[in-house]
């Protein structure tokens, strides 16, 4: 029996029919397992009334004591798991606590609002080289110089330098502040100082601008094909307002904060800046990330625990699963039967319960403590990238501080989320996953109702879960995740009436409904405005999916949903739904592979990698995929906030006859066949239209250089 398959290795006391003494003590192994069966275990072990009771459950621990006091190992496993004891009838019950959540909230507060007030004073330090001249410009192309900040750059940092950090300290999905704020907005400090500077420092820069390209132009006028190409340009997507001297009177400022997880520097604030004039369009906008604070070193007067370096060694399946995962030959290896079992079944063979386990018990082993670990599900799978030992290991957890907090003693290395209640908002739910790759194991396919359903269960998605969803719905790939998790907070009376044509009235929805719709419009920015004469729905998604373009342009007030939607969502707004079908297909594993990740593919999935093939002159186009040709259900949602005004996503069911013969690109149905020719010269004559080449702006480039090959 290999370590892994023992999910406890063993348990027993100090001394035989000790369960009557008062602090026993414990020796006991486990990989990652819930809280509940760990205590279960514990429990049977030594005799002691204990036992989980709760949310609390779903908590995965990895434990490994050698002689530990039960008291000790009790307390231990409340702190990772943010849990108290509690004795009712009798037994000592291990539940969430309300003082804890409390005590938690508080700590996560006082440390990022402290982190911002260290992050303002750097930046109020800076201030004064805003007012100083820049030097001259090098003419070495090669120098490494920095460019001197942007005025909106200047602008932002000026701004938040005044700003209260209380009022950003709560700061999550996005928050904007203005200087006349609406209902759905917070107010900003007297900034017209700022304002006044920036519309000076920026019109001077554009003065500037101008100059040197007019002197540019007169040296090598534009062609006629140029100037129309700019002006369609301007026409689809707007003129660059940075480059354009602010005409109007400023009638208000906008600045939008936005907080950013940097997995591996920390965290911080992304502010976005808007001027509007008295007609509610945008004079000058642009970002910054203002408030960037690292992640907290390791507190150096912590004690560690005597170094004893030792080569880290795992166990086969834990080798097999990390090559399947993350190797360069997981196409081309078969998954065992025993691996295959413990992937189908992550509610009782954790996705921790591998390496990340394995480790933390060799550490435990060879440095003699007693370790007790609670991983948060958002933090990415240990992964191997060379030889690595028990102090490299321990090393690279003490330093993501921003993720994990690790106490050290010469007895007991204890590990818990740095911030538990970030970590238990992206906790994957075990059960639904393992039912999610039960579904759709058979061909690697989950149904619109299983991945419907397994989304709905969380709010965010998880490092963790990543690698099953692929490997077992690899039709995953393409879904609008977000309607993912509406269509599955859908009842089946709502699908109902939606899939007959009916719309649904927003405010009839269920609180969970609205508030992720709501986070769609004020947080993701989801929705779109249509307007004459700019480039509409299917002309965008055109060019989204041929990588010709750039963002959605600002032009007005109607692109800042706290403006236009002032007082919260439309009590008029609407969601509808629309179903149509289309060819579909899906590719096999090539000749010596053994498995593919590839998804299913539409007409214009192919025609968007036939195109993007061709663009390159030093590309060839891939070569024929296997697969079989099936029928794709796309379900279209539109939630209408109001005239002009709408969120589009989509989702959709594929079928494949179990009798589908085995085809290649170049075999296709012929009228699939012509609309992936039709969507690829569309393509190319979009991208002539804007860069004056069907290949895009990749080429475009290089031929303006004269870097491209005839």
């Amino acid at each position: 029996m290999t370590r892994l398959a023992a999910v406890v290795l063993f348990a027993c006391f100090a001394l035989a029919g000790n369960s009557q003494e008062a602090d026993p003590k414990v020796t006991y192994s486990t990989v990652a397992v819930p809280v509940k069966r760990a205590v279960a275990e514990i429990a049977k072990a030594t005799g002691a009334k204990i036992d989980v009771a709760g949310e609390i459950t779903n908590e995965v621990v990895i434990i490994s004591v050698t002689e530990a006091p039960l008291s000790a190992l009790m307390d231990h496993l409340a702190v990772v798991t943010s849990g108290e004891w509690s004795t009712e009838g009798g037994v000592r019950w291990l539940k969430y606590s309300k003082s804890t959540f409390e005590k938690e909230r508080r700590a996560r507060r006082t440390a990022r609002l402290a982190r911002i007030v260290a992050a303002q004073k750097s930046i109020k330090e800076g201030l004064p080289a805003f007012d100083k001249p820049d030097p001259p410009k090098s003419e070495d192309a090669d120098s490494d110089e920095e460019p001197s900040p942007s005025p909106v750059t200047k602008a932002i940092y000026r701004i938040v330098a005044l700003m209260d950090a209380e009022a950003l300290v709560d700061v999550e999905k996005r928050v904007v502040f203005s200087t006349g704020p609406t209902r759905m907005q917070r107010p900003l400090p007297n900034v017209d100082r700022i304002i006044s500077k920036l519309v000076a420092e920026h019109d001077a820069q554009v003065a500037e601008l101008q100059k040197e390209q007019q002197k540019a132009d007169d040296l090598d006028p534009k062609t006629v094909e140029e100037e129309q190409r700019e002006q369609l340009w301007n026409r689809l997507f707007g003129a660059d307002n940075s480059l354009q001297i602010v005409a109007a009177p400023v009638a208000k400022l906008l600045l939008a904060a936005t907080r950013d997880d940097f997995p591996d520097d920390g965290m911080g604030i992304t502010f976005h800046l808007a001027l509007f004039d008295q007609e509610g369009k945008i004079l000058l906008s642009g970002s910054e990330v203002a408030l960037a604070y690292p992640e907290e070193p390791p507190d150096a007067t912590k004690p560690v625990v005597h170094r004893v370096d030792h080569p880290l060694d795992f166990s086969p399946l834990s080798m097999e699963r990390h090559e399947l995962f993350y190797g360069r030959s997981r196409l081309a290896a078969e998954i065992s039967g025993p691996l295959l079992e413990r992937l189908l079944r992550p509610d009782v063979y954790d996705p921790r319960s591998f390496m990340d386990s394995e480790a933390l018990l060799v550490v435990a082993r060879v440095k003699h403590v007693n370790v007790v670990a609670n991983l948060p599900d958002g933090m990415p799978e240990m992964r191997l990238f060379g030889p690595m030992t028990v102090e490299t290991h321990l090393a690279d957890l003490r330093s993501s501080s921003d993720v994990l907090e690790v106490d050290e003693s010469e007895d007991w290395i204890v590990i818990r989320p740095a911030d538990p209640i970030a970590a238990r908002d992206v906790q994957t739910d075990r059960r639904a996953l393992a039912a999610l790759a039960k579904a759709a194991n058979e061909d690697g396919l989950a149904s619109l109702e299983g991945l419907a359903a397994y989304f709905s269960t969380s709010s965010e998605r998880s490092f963790l879960d990543s690698n099953y969803v692929r490997l077992f719905a690899r039709n995953l790939f393409g879904q609008d995740w977000e309607f993912l998790r509406l269509y599955g907070l859908l009842s089946s009376g709502q699908r109902e009436l939606l899939r007959a044509g009916k719309q649904i009235p927003v405010r009839s929805l269920s609180t969970a409904q609205k508030e992720l719709i709501t986070d769609m419009v004020y947080g993701a920015l989801r929705y779109e405005v249509e307007r004459p004469g700019i480039l509409q729905f299917s002309e965008s998604e055109l060019i989204t999916v041929a990588g010709l373009g750039r963002a959605w342009p600002e032009l007005d007030y109607h692109d800042e949903p706290t403006e236009l939607m002032p007082a919260g969502l439309p009590p008029n707004a609407t969601v509808s739904m629309s179903a149509s079908e289309e060819g579909v297909f899906l590719p096999l594993a090539r000749q010596g592979e053994k498995r593919t990740f590839r998804g299913p593919m539409s007409a214009d999935d192919i025609a968007a990698r036939m195109y993007q093939s061709e663009r390159f002159t030093a590309t060839t186009p891939q070569a024929a995929n296997p697969g079989k040709m099936g029928k794709r259900t796309v379900l279209t949602f539109e939630i209408h906030l109001m005239p002009g005004a709408m969120i589009k996503g989509s989702l959709y069911e594929d079928a494949y006859p179990k009798d589908a013969p085995v085809t290649t690109w170049d075999t296709l149905p012929k009228e699939f066949l012509e609309r992936v020719k039709h969507r690829v010269e569309a393509m190319k004559s979009l991208a002539k239209l804007l860069y004056g080449d069907e290949r895009g702006p990749y080429v475009h480039a290089q031929l303006k250089d004269g870097m491209a090959e005839e």
